[in-house]
């Protein structure tokens, strides 16, 4: 459940700093355009965002960024709840699947024209940085792990 958490709090924080920083926004009060790096405004907002973060997902990869989980015995404790039910041979599966992306991130190709469109590269590294701390404060102003 935490791990669930963690990827919420993640999604929020990655989101609401792109929609902050990078949209630009009608009367209606939404997003609904995106500012590239070279200042020119493009739609829809989704095919400029996640190229840029799964291109960083790749670069962190490839860098020994993210460790990979030293079990994927911890699915048989994850509880379905009522507005999801779990796969549990799929999430075991997704596990082992990024586990092998982490162990051998030489696998990925990072073409020398690899460039992001919207963000740069030193502001996804502060959004990293800055996106760990946000988790933590909400961990500890919540109590989520009292008792443990």
């Amino acid at each position: 459940m935490l791990g669930y958490l963690i990827h919420l709090l993640t999604d929020k924080y990655y989101n609401d700093y792109f929609l902050k920083k990078h949209c630009v926004f009608g009367e209606n009060g939404k997003a609904h355009s995106v500012i590239l790096k070279n200042r020119k405004i493009r739609q829809p907002i989704k095919k400029y965002k996640q190229p840029d973060f799964a291109k960083y997902d790749k670069w962190l990869l490839k860098h020994n960024f993210i460790i990979p989980f030293k079990s994927n015995n911890c699915i048989d404790k994850v509880v379905d709840l009522s507005v999801a039910k779990f796969d549990k041979n799929y999430l075991k599966y997704y596990i082992e699947r990024a586990n092998n992306k982490i162990i051998k991130p030489n696998t990925y190709k990072i073409k020398s024209n690899l460039f992001y469109k919207v963000l740069t590269k030193k502001e996804l590294d502060k959004m990293y940085d800055e996106c760990i701390l946000y988790i933590l404060k909400y961990i500890k102003e919540k109590n989520v792990l009292k008792g443990e």
